[in-house]
Order: structure tokens, then sequence, then C-alpha cells
């Protein structure tokens, strides 16, 4: 159990719908400067364009799906391989010889979506990275990902997960409750592990408001040390992984206009070409939204009601 000052302790899981993402630009140079590898972080809008916004993308989304497979079908006929994360790492920062597109998927929310996109690519005969948070590795379409061969990945947010459960608002209080965060990280990695039955060998950071309220990413936890305790062998937005990236490609909120851009660089000829995905934002999965916003609602009050109302006492334990 991990507790705090007040004697609460922490749930392993944490829910956010993940729109707290940076915006992603193309370029390798779109990687972050905190610490030593820099998740994402963006500047929230205002609170109620961001309401209308999720409601409209949650609950009345087209199926793009047939984008995604669009995207994919131009890679082959430009002759590229396809390939994860795991790719990408190979080449150890080095402009690889053929042209790569590198398929990445964030689950959030939607691992039934998510499963439609592996279709796709088991289709075509290429293999993505799939990064669950603990709070989606579960179910029949999550069991169906894990055993299909496709690369799986964790999903981080156990500093953003410490400051909610503590009412930290300040960047200040980050050094406090960052052993506490590097201990949670331990013990849901073997919670996800176990329920993958698979050796985790990389991690990316989840996006949650919590870190942009308070500027860092869940990914400044992952030092050497840490990596050390877990295997973990690379952080999706260390730079060094990142250096062959020529076009970086993100659907965040518009599936179409980013399967457009992908298309765009691949027609382009851009030599390492990396799109990341977020099921949600493909197809409709109403249920699976619902479950996800009214946590997130309750996550947020929380937050709000802790950080006007609590300190960091003097003392954490993990036991």
């Amino acid at each position: 159990m991990i507790a705090g000052a007040d004697g609460r302790s922490l749930t392993a899981e944490a829910h956010d719908g993940g729109d707290a993402h940076v915006a992603e630009t193309q370029g390798a140079g779109a990687m972050g400067t905190l610490g030593r590898s820099a998740g994402p972080v963006r500047n929230p809008s205002r609170p109620a364009k961001r309401l209308a916004r999720r409601i409209s993308h949650d609950y009345g989304r087209a199926d793009h799906l047939n984008r995604y497979r669009e995207v994919l079908h131009t890679a082959v006929s430009r002759d590229y391989r396809i390939g994860s994360m795991l790719d990408l790492a190979a080449m150890k920062g080095a402009t690889p010889t053929d042209k790569w597109l590198i398929l990445r998927h964030d689950v959030d929310v939607a691992p039934s979506i998510a499963r439609r996109m592996l279709a796709i690519e088991s289709d075509i005969g290429v293999t993505a990275t799939y990064y669950f948070r603990l709070c989606t590795a579960h179910g029949a379409d999550f069991d169906h990902i894990t055993r299909s061969g496709a690369d799986i990945g964790y999903h981080s947010e156990e500093l953003a997960t410490v400051a909610k459960a503590f009412g930290v608002t300040s960047p200040h209080e980050v050094r406090e409750i960052t052993p506490v965060a590097k201990e949670l990280v331990v013990v849901n990695l073997a919670r996800f592990a176990a329920a993958t039955g698979r050796t985790i060998h990389h991690a990316s950071s989840h996006g949650d408001f919590a870190n942009s309220r308070l500027g860092v990413t869940n990914a400044t936890l992952y030092d050497d040390e840490l990596r050390h305790r877990t295997g973990i062998r690379f952080e999706a937005y260390d730079d060094d992984v990142n250096r062959p990236v020529t076009d970086r490609i993100a659907d965040q909120p518009d599936a179409v206009d980013a399967s457009q851009r992908a298309i765009n660089a691949l027609e382009a000829g851009g030599h390492v070409v990396y799109f990341l995905s977020h099921p949600r934002w493909w197809g409709s999965s109403r249920s699976e939204a619902l479950i996800e916003d009214v946590n997130r609602l309750v996550d947020a009050a929380r937050f709000a009601r802790g950080a006007r109302g609590r300190r960091i006492g003097p003392s954490f334990s993990v036991s």
C-alpha cells in the first residue's frame, strides 16, 4: 500500500481522459525539455470550450478507421517499412537506410477501438506499439491485443496520480512527492506485467490535467535508478530514441486531419515518419467514454478539493 501523511491510500489506477497531451508537432525537435525525457504537457484552453469539444468527440464522433487503413496503404505503396517503437529504439539515434513509418497507439480509453486498429494492421501484416494505462489493461479487447503479438508498453501516469491524491498544485512540491511516485511506478509496472503476461521493456508518459497544471510530466520519474529497478530500457519521449524522426504526427483531437498529414509526409518521402494515435479519436465507443468521463469528473473534483484543503505533510509511506 502507498499512503500519504493524511492516511489515505493511493489506488494504483488513475482515471483521466488523456486530453492533456501537448499539441504534437512535426519533426524530431518537438521533444520537450523537462528532464531526461519530456512527455506531453499542454496549456489548458478555456474549460467551456474543452467540455464542448470533449462531448462532441466522445459521443458524436464518426468512424475514421478507413482513414487509418489509407495511411498504412500509402506507406506500403511508397516502400516504407512499418514498425513499432521497438524498431525506432533499435535505430539507436542513427538515421536508418530504409524509410520507416513508426506506429504508436496510446490507449487512454477505448480498447475496443484499439482492437479494430490492430485488425487493420494484421490485414496488412504490420506491427505497432500499444501503450496501455493500468485502467485500460483489462477485458477481452486488452487480452486479445496482448495475445496478438503486437508490441506492448506501459502508459505511465504515477506523478499525476500522487499529485492528485495529495492535492499538490505547485511545481515546487513535486520534488517532495517524487519518491512515492517512483515507488508507485514499481508497483504498477509489476501489476501491468502480470496482466499482460509479458516482461515490459518500455513506457510512455500519459498526459493528465494535473501534469498540465504542474508543468511537469510523468516521464521525469524515469531516471537511471528507476529504469534499473524496473527493467525499463527506454521511455517513448527519450531524446535519443526520437533523434531519427523526421516527421512527427499526432491525432489529437482530429483524426482526419492527422491522417492527411501522415499521408502527405509519406508521399513527400519523409524518412522516418512517427505516427501517434489515440484510438478514442478514431471511432465512437460511448459506453467506454461515459465511464471514463464520469471518472474524470470525480477525479478533478477530488483534486480541486484536495488542493484547497490539503498540504504536503511530513511523511509518505510505501509498504
